[in-house]
Order: structure tokens, then C-alpha cells, then sequence
């Protein structure tokens, strides 16, 4: 007789086919059985298809076909027999890679004298791998040794099923609540943007956490990536968890592995011996957070036939805080501190790159509380701002059109140069209105000020467009004031401003006059 099996239905399957029950609770438990039982939803590769196992019970010969794949592992210490963990591979794996899948695990069952315990399970996972290599099996041990030093993730002692020159590993752990950094970070993955203050908390919790489950485990990872960083923001400030330590060692032993992610790899794990320590982590460590602060996300998908030196030449961090909130949120101050640790984070040299504690130490240091102050009522009056903002939208509107004019009267470098101007102050003002904060009031004139300098020399044969970049500049930097008649006409007019060129034309009055009369509030 042949039954397929579903553990999930086993309460009725007890109920209504006792005698069934009876031969697979005897088939699971006997110590002869197999200690990985394939479902028909399970590994579908090499020699493990799936397949029907035969069990004799009471001069009966039962088969079955299980629709998980089954695991037996001996229990906790001080507990007698065995529990049984199944997943489906049929279920979308929560990661893949190279060296194989991981699943969640669906439940837990023990058996007793007279009943049995099925425990659902929220928050475990097994990494399943398929293999050849005799030499895989050693670093699947190696890694479960790491795990266990490491200890947040609670590792089970990895189950291996071999037949020839095939293998499959099975390694059941906790679950890492959250996201993969990676999903965070890709422009293709994300569904919006990490803030500033998520990037603050980010970075302190990263560097913890590589700290604490890896440094003082006296460990070396060897592939810190954003793929390998899991965040979950149900914590405050978000919790971090490394996971994947298929290329784990020791601190102070040395394998001659050249290993890791290309772009996230040290410089000395391109060598031909290369010798690893805990600043080769380190180095990983500063790629990821040169990722996190804004760098480009081109400099870290590295192609295989890629060396040392093509690694070495994207290593910059020159295009760090390209973002548009990086940009207006941080003072040059910040921006400049926030750089020299990267940097030092990912210096060639070993002996002048800094420890990962030296480097959480550096950014402890910088002063981000102010880009969390969120209250406004006693600063800045928002009727005011509002109003304010307001206008510099519609000035900012006539830009668009200005642009496509441009673009009209066939002149496509200016009118892409002013496109530019517009879709970055408009970028900035949708920043600024959200935390309108006197520090960041005070970031966006001054960005946006460079913003159309930098415009204004490349533009200057456009008188029109003079115009209309000096009225932009007014508004904004008259922005929080009630009051501007010091500033007046005369001051606009004369162009101390240093924005635009110095005109006198009635036009241009008329339009400074009637621009700053809508400041006045």
C-alpha cells in the first residue's frame, strides 16, 4: 500500500488511517531509517530524486512519499530521542547562491509514548547545498564551527546524505528577521530610499554587529556584503544580523583561499597567499558603508574576470553623498569626517587601515543629532515657509518651461543644463519641505546657491534666463525671512548676491520688486 504523506495533516491522518499512523511513527523513530527522507516537493537533483521509502509494520509493508523533505536531528542535550524538521523546496527560498539555497523550515515534530508534538515554526531556516567536491563537506563543518563561535544564530549540527560521488548538507539555524541590506541599497530593489537617519542608525548597528558576532568571536568572515547584512527595522534602532559564514576562519589561521564578493573583497585576498586578518573584514566593511553613504552602485557589481587593480581604481569614494538627501542634509564638516573613515576603513595597506572598532569609535564622534531634530512650531514659522516655498516652485516651474524652450530653439546643451538645475533644486525643496528644520533651511540655501552658481557661468549669454535664475536665487535665499527690505531691491539689483549678472533693466526691477513683495509675509 502506498500513502503520501503531508505533516501537516498528520492529526487527521491519526484519526482516520490508524494503522497508517502507527508504521510511520515506527519508520521515523526506528535509528535504521534514513536521517533525511526526501519529499516529492524536495530535492530534485543527482541520485536524490524523489522517491518512495518501504517500511514493514505488523506483517504489513507500507510505502510512502512524503510531500516535505524530512530531517532527523537527536534533541536538545537532556532530552532523549529525536525531532523532525521538514521543508518544501517547492517554497520560494528566502536566499540563493553559489553554494546552494535556504528555506524556511515549515515545523518541528517529536514523538512520545502515546502522542506526538507538531510545532509550527516562525523562525527557523535550513541551508540545503548540493555537491561533488569531496572538499565541500569540510567547509559546510567549518562553517557550522564558525556558527557556533559565533553563537546569535543557533546552529544545529549539519545532517550530510551521500551516495557516490554526490552529496547534499543540510544546516538548520534561526531565521534573521528582516531584509538583506542589498535589497536596501540597489537602485532595481528598493521601493524608495533609506533616509538619513535610517543611514545614521544603519551604520552604528552595522559595525556593532560585525563587531560583536564577528571581531570578539575572534573570527574573520571573509564575505561582508550587503547580501550577506540582514536589517530588521522592528527594532529601534534596527537590529543587525550577519549571516552566510561559508568562508568563516579563525582568527590567526590561514587557509590560502582567495574568497569573497569581488567588490567587496580586501586587497590582499587577490594575492596568491593571501594572509587574512580582521582588517580584511574591515575593508568590507568600508565598502558597504561607502555603498550605504551615497556612492554610485555601478562600483559594486564587480564581473569575475575583474583583478585587483579594476578594484582598486573604483575604490574613491569620490561620488559619496550623490544622493540628493546626502547631499543637502549633511554639512561639509560631516560629509568630510564620514569620508576620512571610509577611507581609512579601505586603505591598501593592513598596517593603516583601521580596526572595525576604531572605525564604530570615529563615527560615535560625529555629531548627528541634529539631523533628527523633527521639531519646527518654535523655529520656523510654517505659514511663512509654506508660502514661501511656494513661490520658489513656481519659479522653479518656469524653469521647466525655460528648459523646453531652450530645448525648442535648438540650443540642447543649455536646455539640458537647466533641466538639471530645475530636477535638483526641486529634489532638494521636496527634501526640505518634509523636515524643514533651521539647520537644513539653512543646508538647502546654501546647496542650492552652488547648485545655480555652477548654472549661471554656463548660462550667461542667456540674459533671459539671468533673469529668472536671479528671482530663484532671491527666493531662496530670503527663504525663513519675514522681512527683507534690507536686503531690497538695491541689493537684488546690484548683484551682491554674486548669482547672476549685474543689470539694470527695468524688466528685471519690476521682477525683483514683485518677487520679494511676495516674500514680505
Amino acid at each position: 500500500m502506498t500513502f503520501k504523506i503531508d505533516l501537516q495533516q498528520l492529526d487527521e491522518l491519526k484519526t482516520s488511517h490508524v494503522n497508517v499512523y502507527e508504521a510511520l511513527e515506527r519508520f521515523l523513530t526506528d535509528v535504521n531509517s534514513p536521517s533525511v527522507l526526501y519529499g516529492n516537493e524536495g530535492v530534485q537533483t543527482g541520485a536524490y530524486s524523489p522517491k518512495l521509502y518501504t517500511y514493514r509494520y505488523k506483517q504489513i509493508s507500507y510505502s510512502f512519499h512524503f510531500k516535505q523533505t524530512i530531517l532527523r536531528n537527536e534533541r536538545a542535550s537532556g532530552k532523549s530521542g529525536f525531532r523532525y524538521d521538514y521543508f518544501e523546496k517547492a517554497n520560494s527560498p528566502y536566499r540563493a547562491g553559489g553554494f546552494g539555497a535556504v528555506y524556511p523550515i515549515m515545523g518541528t515534530i517529536t514523538f512520545t509514548q502515546d502522542h506526538f508534538v507538531h510545532k509550527r515554526s516562525l523562525n527557523k531556516v535550513v541551508k540545503h547545498e548540493h555537491f561533488q567536491k569531496a572538499n565541500r563537506k569540510n567547509a559546510i563543518i567549518q562553517e557550522y564551527k564558525g556558527l557556533v563561535q559565533a553563537g546569535h544564530l543557533k546552529v544545529k549540527p549539519p545532517l550530510f546524505n551521500q551516495n557516490l560521488d554526490e552529496c547534499n548538507s543540510f544546516l538548520i539555524m534561526e531565521k534573521a528577521e528582516g531584509q538583506t541590506l542589498e535589497s536596501l541599497l540597489h537602485p532595481d530593489k528598493c521601493s524608495k530610499l533609506l533616509s538619513l537617519q535610517q543611514r545614521i542608525e544603519l551604520t552604528i548597528a552595522i559595525l556593532q554587529a560585525i563587531q560583536s558576532q564577528i571581531v570578539e568571536r575572534k573570527l574573520i568572515h571573509r564575505d561582508i556584503k550587503p547580501g550577506n547584512i540582514i536589517v530588521n527595522f522592528a527594532f529601534s534602532p534596527p537590529k543587525v544580523t550577519i549571516i552566510d559564514f561559508g568562508f568563516i576562519i579563525e582568527e590567526g589561521k590561514q587557509d590560502k583561499l582567495r574568497c569573497g564578493t569581488r567588490a567587496y573583497r580586501s586587497p590582499e585576498s587577490f594575492e596568491k597567499n593571501p594572509i587574512y586578518s580582521t582588517k580584511s573584514d574591515s575593508w568590507s566593511a568600508g565598502r558597504v558603508l561607502s555603498y550605504l553613504w551615497g556612492d554610485v552602485y555601478e562600483n559594486y557589481y564587480m564581473a569575475k574576470n575583474k583583478d585587483r587593480n579594476y578594484l582598486l581604481s573604483i575604490v574613491k569614494n569620490a561620488q559619496l553623498f550623490s544622493e540628493p538627501e546626502l547631499e543637502l542634509y549633511l554639512s561639509e564638516e560631516d560629509k568630510g569626517q564620514i569620508k576620512t573613515i571610509i577611507e581609512l576603513m579601505t586603505t591598501v595597506s593592513t598596517d593603516k587601515r583601521i580596526s572595525i572598532a576604531d572605525a564604530l569609535k570615529s563615527f560615535q564622534t560625529i555629531d548627528f543629532a541634529k539631523y533628527l531634530n523633527t521639531s519646527l512650531e518654535e523655529t520656523v514659522n510654517l505659514t511663512r515657509f509654506n508660502v514661501q516655498v511656494s513661490l520658489i516652485e513656481q519659479k522653479l516651474l518656469c524653469l521647466r518651461v525655460q528648459s523646453e524652450s531652450l530645448r525648442n530653439r535648438h540650443y540642447p546643451f543649455e536646455a539640458a543644463k537647466m533641466s538639471r538645475l530645475e530636477q535638483r533644486v526641486s529634489a532638494y525643496t521636496d527634501l526640505l519641505k518634509k523636515n524643514p528644520t533651521p539647520f537644513l533651511i539653512e543646508q538647502y540655501k546654501s546647496i542650492c546657491s552652488k547648485e545655480i552658481e555652477h548654472s549661471k557661468s554656463q548660462l550667461s549669454h542667456h540674459r533671459d534666463l539671468n533673469w529668472l535664475l536671479g528671482e530663484i536665487s532671491i527666493a531662496i535665499v530670503l527663504l525663513g525671512f519675514g522681512y527683507v527690505i534690507a536686503l531690497g531691491v538695491n541689493y537684488y539689483s546690484t548683484g551682491r548676491l554674486g548669482l547672476f549678472s549685474q543689470t539694470n533693466s527695468e524688466k528685471l526691477l519690476s521682477n525683483a520688486d514683485e518677487t520679494i513683495l511676495q516674500l514680505m509675509i
